[in-house]
């Protein structure tokens, strides 16, 4: 009786495991559906207006993040480096944040499991529509790294552009 018990208390363990796998991939894909609608840029008021939805945006060193924003104001998405003459080029970074209104704070940490560059940056910044009715977010940034025999930081200015989706496109990574 006591294999039949475990063999019982097993089994419905692996029905409960495929009912939440079952569930987490419906989750998925209603997040998908949503993150593909693409953002209307005249009715742009702020980053409340990006609530459930994934949108990207570029540089202009043509780095990359795609961002998120909840319910509660959190950021979450990814950020992908292409500045030249930079390290940790190339591969997604974890990117969190907050917003208020217009107003955008996020950071990334260089260290995702294929590169640690031992390094930290964070933007602070604002949304803008332009007269064009592009919207772009305006930030400064501090990136604070080992330089030489002691820590360093560097300040600079990135003009992030809203990338709309193409046809076809993949949906974005999740975290």
């Amino acid at each position: 009786m006591q294999a039949a018990g475990l063999v019982n208390a097993f089994t419905m363990r692996i029905d409960a495991m495929l009912r939440h796998a079952v569930a987490a991939s419906f989750l998925t894909l209603a997040t998908s559906a949503t993150a593909y609608e693409t953002l209307d840029q005249t009715g742009f008021e702020d980053f409340s207006g990006l609530v459930a939805t994934s949108t990207t945006w570029v540089n202009e060193h043509g780095s990359m993040m795609t961002i998120t924003v909840s319910t509660t104001d959190q950021v979450s998405g990814h950020y992908v480096n292409h500045a030249r003459d930079t390290g940790c080029q190339n591969t997604p970074y974890p990117l969190t944040g907050r917003v208020n209104g217009q107003f955008i704070a996020f950071s990334v940490a260089w260290r995702n499991g294929t590169q640690d560059c031992r390094s930290a940056t964070g933007w602070t910044g604002y949304a803008r529509r332009n007269d064009d009715g592009t919207i772009q977010i305006v930030t400064d940034w501090n990136l604070s790294y080992q330089g030489g025999s002691e820590p360093a930081i560097e300040r600079g200015q990135d003009l992030f552009s809203y990338v709309p989706p193409s046809i076809g496109e993949a949906p974005p990574m999740k975290e």
